[in-house]
């Protein structure tokens, strides 16, 4: 077995060789007798699951501080209003001002027409066929 062959084995099964597969164990087994270069990558590995195999303790008093902080900066953000959000930071007074004159320009301009007028006889003219007819088309 390579060193190379020992690394890529000790990243997929880990330091426990009773997990290797068992004709890479026995190989594994005489190059770590052999070779402090993997001797020393093996004991680094271990020393690495033996860390992530219990979580840190954190304390109650931490966690109630940290939780603190979290609100002083939730507190002390600034909140994003609609009228933010749509005119940026405008005075109120213009944003209200520019509001009432969209909405006076909106119903202005719901007023007009466009082109001529319908006549009302149009729609009900005895030569406009409709799909209700019931002829050929």
């Amino acid at each position: 077995m390579t060193h190379d062959d020992f690394l890529s084995l000790l990243d997929a099964h880990g330091s426990d060789l009773t997990r290797w597969p068992p004709p890479a164990r026995t190989a594994a087994e005489r190059l770590l007798a052999a070779s402090e270069e993997a001797a020393a990558a093996w004991r680094a590995t271990r020393a690495v699951e033996g860390m992530l195999a219990e979580p840190p303790r954190v304390s109650d008093e931490r966690v109630g501080r940290l939780l603190a902080a979290v609100a002083r900066q939730a507190r002390a953000a600034p909140r994003e209003t609609l009228l933010v959000l749509l005119f940026g930071h405008m005075p109120v007074r213009l944003a209200g001002a520019l509001c009432a004159g969209l909405l006076a320009l909106g119903w202005l301009a719901g007023g007009l027409t466009i082109g001529p007028a319908p006549s009302d006889g149009v729609l009900l003219a005895e030569d406009v066929p409709s799909l209700f007819d019931g002829g050929p088309r």
